[in-house]
């Protein structure tokens, strides 16, 4: 039997959730693009000087100081440099070697005379008609020299950065290790996606809604299973987790009826709290099991939603070095409340032309809500909110 709770606020609650012990996972090396969307946990520099050579700004003609004079002039073409080639003689006074953008520039060469400025008067010669003020030579080492950093340690690694890697010739990366996170959904009336429907059963559409989050917040989901409402099952299925898993998540079980064994196991556990003045979610829970945290959700989907924003994704950042992903602002509501609450309410909602909207179903049931919502939209307790009025928003992170 559950002792009565005592409520805490929202803020009480993330607090709790921040100072819980760090557990930062252990840094990983990976190939390259097995690293997109990772944190670099090391810094980078570089191995070698970008360009590594003197390299052509145009397709042209390169000449020697000595030929740069006396304009325009004919001079004798002795060899071509194509992307890729090298020409390693000297030019003499007089003579050019054919080049293209991107291509190295030979030594001795002082400048590039772009195609445009030149005519063709035999097969192997030209007339460069101007000479140029810039010399149009990239040096070596002009963008990055030999020690300069690349990246930071703490850059979140995306496809410019991977390319950036990839052009000084590196294929691995060090990166931080994902969160190991379990998640187990409760209740015996919940099936598979893709079962035959049954009379009195549901979907179990949170099993995929935290999956996915799970994964948009850069965590490793290591442990997903569905369990009915069993308490010893459910301890067993906790107690194995809590052997492989830094983070458990739990969906469901924490309210106050008969079959919700999940607030009973939180109770006999390391308790953090169980009753947060905010709907939906307002069941949600916080615990230790065998030392490994656990944040229990609500099976109502848009309270097991708002849970998971307001706890889990801070946690999972926190133990990735990383800051919350979720802004909030301040924003104009529009829109008419005028029931109130004895609780914060967070509606899902939308911002459209700078003001926040609630979406039209916001009980803690709804689904439809879910894949529309780019905000949550805080109503204080006891408020009603009138079209116009500011409101708390918070912004998705992935909207």
């Amino acid at each position: 039997m559950l002792r009565q709770r005592t409520v805490i606020s929202l803020q009480e609650a993330k607090k709790i959730i921040a100072e819980l012990p760090a557990r930062k996972p252990k840094p990983i090396r990976k190939p390259l693009l097995a690293c997109l969307g990772n944190v670099l946990a090391e810094d980078v520099c570089a191995p070698l000087p970008f360009p590594f050579f003197p390299r052509s700004g145009y397709d042209g003609f390169g000449i020697t100081a000595e030929t740069d004079q006396d304009f325009p002039k004919g001079v004798e073409v002795v060899s071509e440099i194509g992307a890729g080639a090298v020409y390693e003689g000297w030019l003499k006074k007089g003579q050019a070697v054919r080049i293209m953008t991107g291509a190295q520039v030979p030594e001795g060469v002082t400048k590039i005379i772009p195609l445009e400025k030149t005519r063709q008067l035999t097969k192997t010669t030209i007339e460069l008609l101007e000479t140029e003020k810039k010399s149009n030579i990239t040096p070596a080492g002009d963008e990055f020299e030999v020690g300069e950093l690349l990246l930071k340690a703490g850059t979140t690694l995306t496809a410019g950065c991977l390319s950036l890697l990839a052009a000084f010739g590196i294929d691995t990366a060090l990166v931080e290790g994902k969160l190991k996170v379990g998640l187990l959904t409760t209740g015996s009336e919940l099936l598979e996606v893709g079962a035959v429907l049954e009379n009195g059963k549901i979907y179990n559409s949170n099993r995929i809604l935290l999956e996915g989050l799970v994964k948009e917040a850069g965590a490793g989901l290591i442990f997903s299973k569905s369990a009915p409402d069993d308490s010893l099952r459910l301890k067993e299925t906790l107690a194995e987790m809590a052997s492989f898993c830094d983070l458990i998540l739990t969906c469901g079980g924490v309210s106050v009826g008969d079959y919700d064994f999940m607030a009973e196991i939180a109770e006999e556990s390391d308790l953090l709290f169980n009753k947060c003045a905010m709907r939906p979610g307002s069941p949600t829970s916080a615990f230790l099991f065998e030392q490994i945290p656990v944040i229990a959700l609500s099976g109502n989907p848009s309270a097991c939603f708002v849970g998971f924003h307001f706890f889990a994704d801070p946690l999972i950042q926190r133990y990735h070095g990383l800051p919350e992903r979720m802004g909030q602002h301040r924003l104009p509501f529009f829109g008419v409340i005028d029931r109130v609450n004895n609780f914060d309410r967070y509606l899902r909602g939308t911002i459209e032309a700078g003001a926040a909207k609630p979406l039209p179903k916001n009980q803690s049931s709804a689904i439809g809500a879910l894949a529309y919502a780019d905000c949550l939209i805080r109503i204080p307790a006891g408020m009603t909110c009138e079209n116009g009025m500011e409101v708390d928003v918070w912004c998705l992170p992935y909207k």
